[in-house]
């Protein structure tokens, strides 16, 4: 876990092009508060046998408590697959003006670390991790085979993942099977 954000139900951030009405139903039938929207920023911690992998890093708030929780330390972290290049994903990559993670290898597609580098939001943690950037054509099935030696999974799998309501063991328990 990284962040946590309290929001107004205004449809401006979470239920665009609804109202307020109908996301508060929604809100009213999973049990929580229907005036407010509460977003969870949050990175998934993949162990495996010869790597330690996240996948996203936050905002850069509670990433390294959480971990520590977990009992793994930032330079343990070998690779970070980044799904997209929105600072509440790639935040955290930086702390204090340096790589949160120094021993990582940060991948992300192409087309994801071109659009980083444009993004003036980003332009700092840009500027850090440059170096240890390692880019793949969007759409392979390389990606977690690649960092892991595990089942090949390509980048909208991995998107669709964490939308889905797989718990990080489940998704853990999943890749270590399809060695």
């Amino acid at each position: 876990h990284d962040a946590q954000f309290v929001l107004p139900n205004d449809g401006k951030v979470f239920g665009v092009g609804h109202s307020p009405e109908e996301t508060g139903e929604v809100l009213k039938a999973a049990g929580a508060p229907t005036d407010t929207v509460t977003l969870s920023v949050d990175a998934l911690l993949v162990k495996a046998p010869k790597r330690v992998i996240l996948i996203d890093t936050g905002v850069g708030g509670a990433l390294q408590q959480s971990l520590a929780q977990a009992g793994s330390k930032p330079e343990e972290v070998t690779d970070i697959l980044i799904t997209h290049s929105h600072p509440d994903h790639m935040g955290g990559l930086v702390k204090d003006g340096k790589l949160a993670f120094p021993k990582a290898t940060i991948r992300m597609s192409s087309a994801e670390w071109a659009f980083a580098k444009k993004n003036a939001q980003l332009a700092n943690i840009v500027k850090v991790i440059d170096g240890n950037v390692k880019t793949f054509k969007p759409g392979g099935v390389k990606t977690l085979q690649e960092v892991a030696g595990r089942s090949a999974i390509d980048q909208s799998s991995l998107s669709r993942l964490r939308r889905s309501a797989f718990s990080a063991r489940s998704f853990s328990d999943r890749s270590l099977r399809n060695r």
